[in-house]
């Protein structure tokens, strides 16, 4: 009969809400119960309240996710200046990328965890993350990801390269 296998445990940290000092502890406790198959930190990289995260993340192999804080400092009646100013971003997020030779494909409003979705074609990631360097140093947007996205044809020549790897995965 095979042996019985631990139970395998999704780790998902709140950077912004825990302290860097308990993460070795963290990991002790969760290897008494099961395997940590799942590591992830969800928090804004950028801002100093994150900074001591760096330096743990390789050692207990962490993954993490950055989430730019839109509200940062705001309160409830503070997030409603929307209705008193409604404004229009779609002519201005069309410049910035525009600015670098891009185009804008769509812009939305949204509720739920991003305040705004739009969707930009830049002509490299370099102009890219200029783009989102200027936006993000604005101050108005104060959380940010972007996605690159892959056409077919670089896809399937990605996965014709990767047969030619040899990976081998660490030891366990």
């Amino acid at each position: 009969m095979p042996e019985p296998r631990s139970p395998r445990l999704a780790v998902l940290i709140d950077a912004d809400n825990a302290s860097a000092k308990i993460v070795d502890g963290l990991f002790e406790e969760i290897a008494k119960i099961g395997e940590a198959s799942v590591r992830r930190i969800y928090g804004d990289f950028a801002s100093t309240r994150s900074k001591a995260w760096i330096d743990v993340l390789a050692k207990h192999a962490i993954i993490p996710q950055q989430q730019f804080a839109y509200t940062t400092g705001k309160n409830a009646s503070e997030r409603c200046d929307g209705l008193e100013k409604p404004e229009d971003r779609r002519e201005a997020a069309r410049t910035y990328i525009e600015t670098v030779g891009g185009k804008l494909h769509g812009f939305w409003y949204a509720f739920g965890e991003h305040d705004g979705w739009s969707l930009w074609e830049a002509l490299d990631n370099v102009s890219m993350a200029a783009v989102s360097l200027a936006v993000g140093a604005g101050g108005a947007v104060s959380a940010f990801e972007t996605t690159v996205l892959l056409s077919i044809e670089d896809t399937i020549e990605a996965l014709g390269k990767a047969q030619s790897i040899r990976y081998r995965p660490p030891a366990r």
